[in-house]
């Protein structure tokens, strides 16, 4: 019963933050672009959100290609290409949103913590980065529950944006030489 209370109030919490919108993508301090989908690298900053969307059309493509690579070779037709038509304005992200980053404190007051990875992205980065905690980093921590949750929270994300964010993320965006810190 606690856990869906407390998807309730971050699903709201949520909500909240997707009204703040801002015409660039990137990091709140800095405009740089980082967190989960870019290898902790800092990329960017880009001058538009077309800029940031030509970059991870770019990278998707290319990790496309390696794991298109990788099908073949298996003798497996590869995917279809990345495809990028999807909803690019950048909304107010937490952008690690983990059960490690949630407290629910004695008097029953939820709390959101750990606001490193905030930032104005895509909103469908919300459920996918929840998505790569839930399923790489946290694996065998992460309660059935809330995994089953994810969508619920930080809204559904279509076919289309799981591929092409894996296609980013998979297609070795370190390549990409972004500033480390």
């Amino acid at each position: 019963m606690v856990a869906i209370r407390a998807a309730h109030s971050v699903r709201t919490y949520i909500k909240q933050l997707r009204t703040l919108k801002r015409p660039d993508a990137g990091h709140l301090y800095d405009g740089y672009i980082s967190g989960i989908f870019f290898s902790e690298g800092d990329y960017g900053p880009f001058d538009d959100v077309i800029s940031f969307r030509r970059f991870c059309t770019r990278v998707a493509y290319l990790g496309w290609e390696v794991l298109a690579g990788r099908d073949i070779s298996l003798s497996e037709p590869p995917g279809p290409l990345p495809n990028a038509d999807f909803d690019w304005t950048p909304t107010f992200v937490h952008g690690d949103l983990n059960m490690m980053n949630i407290i629910l404190d004695k008097c029953g007051r939820l709390w959101v913590i750990d606001w490193g990875n905030t930032g104005f992205y895509p909103p469908c980065i919300e459920s996918l980065a929840m998505r790569h905690s839930n399923e790489l980093i946290l694996q065998n921590r992460v309660s059935l529950s809330w995994s089953r949750y994810r969508q619920f929270i930080a809204g559904p994300t279509s076919e289309d944006e799981e591929k092409f964010w894996d296609n980013v993320y998979l297609g070795f965006i370190h390549r990409f030489g972004g500033v480390s810190r």
